[in-house]
């Protein structure tokens, strides 16, 4: 493990000089970076920010944003337990923040974009789901840095984000209150319509998307496999350890989950929604310890919060 993060960590990623080189996305015109093994697009957007009354909704997709700058490596993380002793272990500064429905582009650098790619000419694609329990995690973090793959398979590489926790699976059906549950596989799947929509800017081959994960990542690779939704959005699939084998949750059993944290964080009674929609993020992510300590004891699950 040692020198495989060794390996990584000599990858310059750092003070880049954007290349000039634009390509034009549904998210916006994205100015990206070179290095000799890749051309590289940081932190693009691919659905609006899920904050205030989207908190725990289906992600929408993002508005035509003009010019974005994507020359920057950029450590983007959703909302999770561990983002001190992961920033403290990487020594990498982290953007912690509701706002991280963010992908990677990398395309190896033999391909020229400022140039027409006939379709036939496409690169196979390569879409990567990080791994974490659905808790933690990010595809943004070095160990995932797309440049030595695209460059050394001559594919174009796509890391993406998905919200975790609660953010990404909290799910409730009461009443008048609707919460389907499942963001943060709805996250990965309006990321996949982004590819579909955008990968051949890139050089890439649309009708040519392999999706692969471990661990949560590989769990969500099944899920896709199995959804009649994400059918029209790859090809071909790498499971990477995590087989089909969990027990997930019903509704009734994430209808518990998510009364339990409600209390937890004092969000009872007929306003119990609005309130948790209100909360800081830190103080959801806090009642964690106290929601994993409850699943351990209703011994129904693999997972805290998940699909």
């Amino acid at each position: 493990k040692l020198s495989f993060y060794r390996a990584f960590a000599v990858i310059p990623v750092v003070n880049r000089q954007p290349t000039g080189t634009l390509v034009n996305t549904t998210s916006g015109l994205l100015n990206g970076t070179s290095t000799a093994e890749a051309h590289a697009f940081y932190a693009v957007p691919f659905a609006q920010p899920p904050i205030g009354s989207l908190r725990f909704r289906s992600p929408l997709p993002v508005p035509y944003l003009g010019l974005i700058d994507a020359s920057e490596y950029k450590l983007v993380q959703c909302p999770q337990i561990n983002r001190g002793n992961v920033s403290k272990f990487l020594n990498q500064n982290i953007y912690y923040t509701e706002d991280c429905l963010v992908l990677n582009v990398f395309v190896p650098s033999t391909l020229n974009l400022d140039t027409a790619i006939a379709p036939e000419d496409g690169l196979p694609v390569m879409v990567w789901i990080h791994g974490g329990a659905f808790m933690t995690g990010s595809s943004t973090i070095l160990f995932y840095h797309g440049e030595p793959l695209c460059n050394r398979t001559n594919t174009v590489i796509v890391t993406v984000n998905y919200r975790l926790g609660a953010f990404g699976f909290l799910s409730l059906n009461e009443g008048d209150v609707v919460l389907e549950g499942n963001q943060g596989i709805r996250d990965q799947q309006l990321a996949l319509t982004w590819v579909k929509d955008n990968i051949a800017n890139f050089g890439g081959d649309k009708n040519k998307v392999t999706i692969f994960g471990e661990s949560a990542g590989a769990q969500s690779v099944v899920l896709h496999l199995v959804s009649p939704t994400s059918e029209s959005l790859f090809h071909r699939a790498i499971i990477q350890s995590s087989p089909a084998y969990y027990q997930f949750y019903t509704n009734t059993e994430a209808n518990e989950l998510t009364r339990f944290l409600l209390q937890t964080i004092n969000c009872t009674g007929t306003q119990g929604i609005q309130c948790l929609l209100e909360k800081d993020v830190d103080d959801i992510v806090a009642a964690y310890p106290a929601v994993v300590n409850f699943v351990g004891l209703q011994a129904t699950t693999t997972y805290f919060f998940g699909p």
